[in-house]
């Protein structure tokens, strides 16, 4: 599906200081979306008709095992990727399959954080710097991204290593840093890709508290990739992936992110 047009309706002209109050309605809506690799006897149906909306505020993980599709979806979800089938629809804009790069840039830029695995600092850039990196492409001044990297510093604990490398920082720093990056446009959406895959589990549990404490504060739908069900019992609604498909939706009362008893 190729882009097409030009649509720039869904993104701020200016990236919203974290805490915003724009969170209504749909954060990401899935209408019967497929996703397949390849062609003839050899394709990969990685995703297969898949319906399912997530509200904003939501703390949604996407649970299942390797090639269930998980990874996929999320990929789909930021725009990175687009269906061969269906459609994503993310806080109400064109489905992705229609948005130009530049329009796809933008919403991802300005409304959806990622946070991955294996951090993906830049080794010679300070951890200023690096939380800094997307409002340089959003083009503001230094002034603003000077005041943006400290607020989402001091949400993740970190303004006392600001000066610091990622060589000199522990895992856990180096991906509460990444936590940082993801929230500093100020963003309705945070992606997280297996964020605690590479940490042991007195590490991983904290950066999940950074997270949930993100969502309940700040009201930023997180959509979290497991594999371990220990973490998805944490958030307040658990779609499990199997084979492609869409197996399971619960919600979970009282989490965060959940509807409280």
């Amino acid at each position: 599906m190729p882009a097409t047009g030009s649509w720039s309706g869904a993104v701020a002209a200016e990236p919203s200081s974290p805490g915003a109050s724009h969170r209504q309605g749909a954060a990401l809506v899935f209408s019967g979306v497929s996703k397949i690799y390849g062609q003839g006897a050899s394709a990969v149906h990685a995703l297969d008709n898949v319906d399912l909306t997530i509200a904003r505020g939501e703390f949604v993980a996407i649970y299942g095992r390797s090639g269930s599709g998980k990874s996929t979806f999320l990929n789909l979800a930021g725009a990175l990727d687009l269906p061969t089938a269906g459609a994503v629809t993310v806080f109400g804009a064109p489905p992705t399959h229609t948005l130009s790069r530049a329009d796809a840039a933008r919403l991802r830029n300005r409304q959806i954080g990622f946070i991955f695995q294996q951090y993906n600092l830049f080794a010679r850039f300070t951890v200023a710097e690096n939380v800094e990196t997307p409002l340089v492409y959003a083009g503001l001044g230094a002034a603003d991204r000077s005041r943006k990297v400290r607020e989402a510093l001091a949400l993740v604990g970190l303004e006392e290593l600001a000066a610091r490398r990622p060589a000199e920082l522990s895992g856990g720093q180096q991906q509460r840093v990444a936590v940082a990056r993801a929230i500093v446009t100020g963003p309705d959406m945070v992606l997280a890709d297996e964020p605690t895959g590479a940490l042991d589990d007195d590490t991983g549990g904290a950066i999940l508290d950074h997270l949930q404490s993100i969502n309940r504060t700040l009201g930023v739908s997180v959509a979290l990739v497991t594999h371990d069900p220990g973490i998805a019992e944490r958030a307040g609604r658990v779609l499990t992936f199997r084979n492609g498909r869409l197996d399971g939706d619960e919600r979970r009362s009282g989490a965060y992110g959940g509807e409280s008893t």
